[in-house]
């Protein structure tokens, strides 16, 4: 399980890279393989972030695929709450919400991040949550 663990931050890691780098072809498909890889060993801790991962490469797709970027968020967001996984829940969140803006729904994504935004009480300069709080700002 551990060689799992560090696979999968590898996986993240590299996909992350390739997609810097302009490869979204292959850090989507090296996103599905470790996704396929995860769902076959059954240890999903990291699957929130894949599918967050997996939504933000959609989108970054010469001819972006909105709605299948949104249910993966969707799906993300649901695992993360069922998994108390707090952390992917804010960077899922804050995704979605600002896909939601983006599609005209400004409304729903401020009422989906203020609450996950308002759970956390400490922590308040960390990237994520700095992230959060400029993107509901705009929101105000």
């Amino acid at each position: 399980m551990r060689y799992e663990l560090i696979t999968t931050e590898f996986d993240i890691s590299m996909v992350e890279g390739l997609a810097a780098t302009g490869r979204i072809a292959d850090a989507i498909t090296l996103i599905n393989a470790t996704i396929q890889r995860v769902n076959t060993n059954g240890d999903a801790a990291y699957m929130p972030e894949l599918l967050r991962i997996k939504s933000a490469l959609l989108l970054s797709m010469p001819q972006p695929d909105a709605d299948a970027a949104e249910t993966h968020l969707m799906q993300s967001l649901e695992l993360s709450r069922r998994q108390g996984a707090c952390a992917w829940e804010l960077r899922t969140a804050t995704d979605l919400a600002a896909l939601m803006v983006r599609r005209g729904r400004s409304e729903h994504g401020r009422a989906l991040l203020q609450p996950v935004f308002a759970q956390f009480t400490e922590g308040l300069d960390t990237a994520d949550l700095k992230a959060a709080a400029r993107l509901l700002a705009t929101l105000s």
